[in-house]
């Protein structure tokens, strides 16, 4: 079990962007604040370096913060009288937790009220560091922004007054061969150290990097504040979208009155009651045009439908979660024939 993402092992993204960050910093305080006039350079040097130090800190406290779900900290047991319908039982860690918790197959453990799995921190963002978590993103969008937007002014700048920023840039890095600028600030027969055509290359690359990741950013938040008002996590949206589109492929009816975050509990009483046989084999069910196969396997023994105390469910095929960090134990809609099954203490653990 993994307790947080500063753990190996360290996701390619997780790296890419620890390096990303210090260089658009590095960046903005080399080929951005050099070029500004004195005034606007001093305090929006300073702007800045607030928004950095609070993504560094915001990233690293949602990178160190253990995301799990507390049920599974704790070495004993849960008395019966604590067992409740808000909580649901994980075959994987072997523990109760609560019912909008999620195991997750990177992290190794249920996550509380489970979001998704960041690959950017290295860590499942959940209850736990969902606060951090959003202010983050929106800290990350100002800091883009920021510079996107003084990147785009300079280098428009450095088509339209090519001498304002020689004369700022001389500046700061002052003239070739050690050479001393002129009365006007000009450096003799545009000798440069840096040059208006190095500053417009240097702008554009950066511009031509932050456009796109503004954008992906924007809407990223935007996404997150429509999940907020709609009280749903990103798992909740994603498997309501996968049943949509399912049943729209299957030509089955789409309920006007779904449940949105695809976690409904079914209570013991609502179970129709199913007649008793002495096996039952499971059988494969295909899907479009390809060969059948298994969704699921039931590996137990110790009751007279081969249930034990701990059921484990192996799902290869599960389609509305397909593809997801998710334990198969905690995936959604295994069927019918499993709830029938199921033993009724541990029942709810299959449909979360």
């Amino acid at each position: 079990m993994r307790t947080n993402g500063w753990q190996a092992p360290f996701d390619l993204l997780q790296v890419v962007a620890w390096i990303t960050f210090p260089v658009l910093i590095g960046g903005f305080y080399a080929f951005y604040v050099p070029f500004l006039p004195s005034p606007a350079s001093f305090g929006l040097g300073i702007a800045f370096g607030i928004v950095a130090i609070a993504i560094a800190t915001l990233a690293g406290l949602c990178t160190y913060i253990n995301p799990a779900d507390r049920n599974i900290m704790m070495e004993n047991e849960l008395p019966a009288n604590q067992i409740t319908d808000d909580l649901l039982y994980c075959n994987v860690c072997t523990k109760y937790v609560d019912k909008r918790s999620r195991h997750c197959r990177l992290c190794e453990k249920c996550v509380a009220t489970f979001d998704h799995h960041c690959k950017w921190l290295n860590n499942c963002v959940g209850a736990h560091n969902y606060r951090y978590f959003f202010v983050l993103i929106s800290c990350t969008l100002i800091f883009t922004l920021f510079e996107l937007t003084i990147g785009i002014y300079l280098f428009i700048k450095a088509f339209v007054d090519p001498n304002m920023i020689a004369i700022n840039g001389a500046k700061a890095y002052g003239c070739k061969n050690g050479d001393d600028t002129t009365n006007s600030g000009e450096c003799p027969n545009d000798n440069y150290a840096f040059s208006i055509l190095a500053v417009k290359i240097v702008l554009g690359i950066y511009s031509a990097f932050l456009v796109p990741s503004t954008f992906s950013i924007f809407q990223l938040v935007v996404f997150h504040i429509k999940l907020y008002r709609d009280d749903l996590t990103t798992y909740d949206y994603i498997v309501e979208q996968r049943k949509i589109k399912l049943a729209r492929e299957r030509g089955e009816p789409i309920a006007t009155e779904s449940n949105a975050c695809g976690c409904h509990v079914r209570s013991k009483a609502s179970v129709p009651p199913q007649p008793q046989t002495a096996t039952t084999q499971l059988q494969p069910r295909a899907t479009g045009n390809t060969a059948p196969s298994t969704r699921s396997s039931v590996v137990a023994a110790g009751t007279p439908h081969g249930f034990g105390k701990h059921v484990q469910l192996y799902d290869q095929t599960s389609e509305e979660t397909h593809g997801s960090p998710l334990s198969p134990s905690q995936r959604e809609d295994f069927g019918q024939t499993f709830h029938a099954f199921a033993s009724p203490a541990k029942r709810e653990a299959f449909f979360v």
